[in-house]
């Protein structure tokens, strides 16, 4: 059951697009795709087994379902850009996701 209450953060996706200009040279562009609400819990590891620090961030975002929302998006939370890892449709009814990302070098 989807707990609306608790999905108080702005997500954002985006997909990126190449852009040629007038010489032909390509550039890359994110295109907005989707926006909705989200229940956003960080993931991130901040030390290895060692104890050297790890620059490694993760987030786990749960939404609504939707069909437009893939693992070749970019997802904005933040003001920060993650490359999403994957969506799964957990509880299999189609009516919330989950999707893990990790920050983007972009």
């Amino acid at each position: 059951m989807i707990n609306i209450g608790r999905m108080n953060s702005f997500i954002e996706f985006f997909k990126v697009v190449n852009i040629k200009d007038e010489y032909n040279a390509v550039s890359q562009s994110l295109e907005l795709v989707y926006s909705t609400r989200a229940r956003v819990l960080d993931k991130s590891i901040s030390k290895t087994d060692d104890e050297t620090p790890n620059s490694r961030s993760l987030i786990d975002a749960t939404c609504r379902y939707s069909t437009s929302i893939t693992d070749e998006m970019i997802l904005r939370y933040d003001n920060k850009d993650y490359e999403i890892k994957n969506v799964v449709d957990f509880d299999g009814t189609k009516r919330q996701i989950k999707i893990r990302a990790q920050k983007n070098a972009l």
